[in-house]
C-alpha cells in the first residue's frame, strides 16, 4: 500500500469561468504535463458515515490503460506551519486493484477488502458498518496537469 500526504485547494468554477481559466493557463508557459481520463467511485454508507467524519473511500478507473486503484484518504492534523486557509491535508493510502477486485467493489462487495484498510480507519472494524459500505456516486473526468515550476508542483484541472 502506497502512503502520500496530500494537500490540496479545490475551487468550483463555473463552467465559463473554468474554460477562460483553461485558456489562461493553455495560452501561458506552463507545460502540459498529463492527460488523464477517468472514472472515480465514491464509496460510503448510506448515512455518509465515513463524509461525516472526513473520510473519502475511492476507487479509480483509469480508462486511459484500464488500470484501478483504492484510495483512502484521512485528515492528517495540520501542524502550526501547516496553517492556511483553504488548504486540506490528508493522509492518502492507495492500493493497485485487478479487474476482478474492482468488479467485486463496483458490484458492492467491498467487505472483501475492507481489512487492507481497518488499521487505518478504526470504524471499518464495525461488521455492522462494513456491510453497509456501497458504491454512492460515479463522475467521470478528464484531468489535466500542468508543471508550475522547477520544483514539479502541479496544477490539476478537472
Amino acid at each position: 500500500m502506497k502512503k502520500e500526504i496530500e494537500k490540496e485547494i479545490k475551487y468550483q468554477l463555473t463552467e465559463k469561468d473554468f474554460k477562460e481559466f483553461e485558456k489562461y493557463i493553455e495560452s501561458s508557459n506552463y507545460r502540459r504535463k498529463e492527460c488523464k481520463h477517468q472514472v472515480n467511485y465514491y464509496i460510503d454508507t448510506k448515512e455518509f458515515l465515513l463524509m461525516k467524519n472526513k473520510i473519502t473511500l475511492r476507487l479509480r478507473q483509469m480508462l486511459d490503460d484500464n488500470s484501478f486503484q483504492l484510495t483512502l484518504k484521512i485528515p492528517k492534523e495540520k501542524r502550526e506551519d501547516e496553517l492556511v486557509k483553504h488548504v486540506k491535508v490528508k493522509n492518502e493510502y492507495t492500493i493497485s486493484l485487478n479487474n476482478h477486485q474492482a468488479d467485486e467493489i463496483l458490484n458492492n462487495k467491498i467487505k472483501n477488502y475492507t481489512n487492507l484498510l481497518e488499521n487505518y480507519v478504526p470504524i471499518l472494524k464495525d461488521e455492522n458498518i462494513v456491510n453497509e459500505l456501497k458504491v454512492i456516486g460515479k463522475l467521470y473526468t478528464e484531468r489535466k496537469n500542468y508543471l508550475l515550476d522547477e520544483d514539479d508542483s502541479v496544477l490539476s484541472l478537472d
